[in-house]
């Protein structure tokens, strides 16, 4: 059994019990040898680690028949009723239908042309009410952005892709705030902390532009 590292533990100190944080399974080890008995293989540093898929939304693209998903327009008693009766209509549909990998033109001409880099996820939705909400939530794109390019085609029936790293090179933290388990862990993910990063996303989103600009991969990406 391996230990590389340990978050809190236990000591005893004036006859009571603290929790007190710790940075490495080897102070663990050593505080109570002979109650584990297990051999300290290595010591790695305790949440220096953390790595996260960015993603990065691309669209949306409109279509012209009701072939995507609107919550409001969509999701009511009678489609709840058919997928609960007969396994069918838009509650059926699954919102990412399928996903795809692709290696970034960033990767091929760094040599790493057999590794792919990127994650492409199709979603099967149109641009619902809460489009500006949702938009802040899960892609941190400011309101007053979402506002002026999606909020006047609330309704449009419509997909949209999410564009991921799948090996991200940037390297984020995970700490503890305090002694108390119970308070959240302080967590920086150091998204695009370097330039391969942004350029294997924006690899990524100029696949799917068909503007004269975009085709040559050398135009700007609209935002």
């Amino acid at each position: 059994m391996n230990i590389s590292n340990c978050w809190v533990y236990v000591i005893p100190k004036n006859d009571s019990f603290q929790l007190q944080p710790i940075s490495n399974g080897v102070l663990l080890l050593y505080a109570f040898p002979n109650l584990f008995q297990i051999h300290v293989k290595i010591s790695l540093p305790v949440g220096q680690n953390l790595q996260d898929h960015i993603s990065s939304l691309v669209g949306p693209f409109l279509i012209d028949a009701p072939l995507s998903i609107i919550p409001e327009r969509d999701i009511n008693s009678d489609s709840i009723a058919d997928f609960d009766t007969n396994g069918k209509g838009p509650l059926a549909f699954l919102p990412v239908p399928t996903a795809g990998f692709m290696i970034s033109a960033t990767a091929k001409n760094s040599g790493e042309n057999k590794w792919p880099d990127t994650q492409i996820f199709p979603l099967a939705y149109g641009v619902q009410e809460t489009v500006v909400q949702d938009n802040a939530h899960a892609f941190n794109i400011r309101e007053e952005v979402s506002e002026e390019y999606f909020k006047p085609l609330i309704g449009k029936d419509a997909f949209q892709l999410i564009v991921q790293l799948s090996r991200p090179r940037a390297r984020g933290s995970i700490r503890l705030a305090v002694a108390d388990p119970f308070v959240p862990p302080l967590i920086d993910p150091n998204y695009l902390d370097n330039d391969a990063d942004v350029r294997v996303i924006l690899d990524g989103k100029r696949l799917f532009y068909r503007d004269k600009n975009y085709l040559s991969m050398s135009g700007p990406i609209p935002t």
